[in-house]
């Protein structure tokens, strides 16, 4: 499906990176024939059976831990959701100790 929907758009190559582990991460690289191209991709979005692809440049900072563009890790609900979540156990280790 993303073979189709890049073809559809006129993209010329796609590269998926790999983390550490020689997974794939959830980004893709696309190269475009000329900027005029590429620019009238950008922003196009389509989904397919489990995920959302929008199709964002380069140069636009996103989320490392949800690739959301609208913030960066710091603001990121899971890792707010994450510190809360460790800070309750951490009220409970101080409080219980190590039982």
């Amino acid at each position: 499906e993303l073979y189709n929907g890049l073809n559809q758009i006129g993209a010329q190559t796609c590269y998926v990176p790999r983390n550490a582990f020689y997974a794939r991460k959830r980004m893709a690289i696309v190269a475009f024939e000329s900027e005029e191209i590429k620019n009238h991709a950008i922003g196009h979005t389509w989904t397919t059976d489990n995920f959302t692809i929008n199709l964002l440049d380069i140069k636009i900072k996103t989320c490392r831990r949800c690739h959301d563009p609208g913030h960066l890790v710091k603001e990121c609900p899971i890792t707010l959701r994450t510190s809360a979540q460790t800070q309750k156990l951490q009220e409970r280790m101080d409080k219980f100790g190590n039982v």
